[in-house]
């Protein structure tokens, strides 16, 4: 049996595999012991898969660590808060 899939995971391959490479993620990030919002253009991303973003660099994100999907505008499309 599968896992079951996500809000954020829809919207995040929904932006992903309709190529809208200038959308931009944000996700919680911990910089020096402060989470902070760090954003990540749908252009970083290189494949999603296994419940993780993995990025050009090869750094694999958790699906969980999204917090909101912004469209080229800044116009929250989706989000958690």
């Amino acid at each position: 049996m599968g896992r079951k899939k996500g809000k954020v995971e829809e919207w995040v391959k929904t932006v992903f595999y309709r190529g809208l490479k200038e959308y931009v993620i944000l996700i919680k990030h911990r910089e020096k012991g402060i989470e902070v919002l760090k954003p990540i253009k749908v252009s970083e991303i290189i494949d999603i898969r296994s419940g993780y973003l993995i990025l050009s660099d090869g750094t694999p994100i958790p699906l969980h660590r999204v917090v909101e999907v912004r469209d080229e505008a800044g116009s929250i499309i989706y989000s958690r808060l």
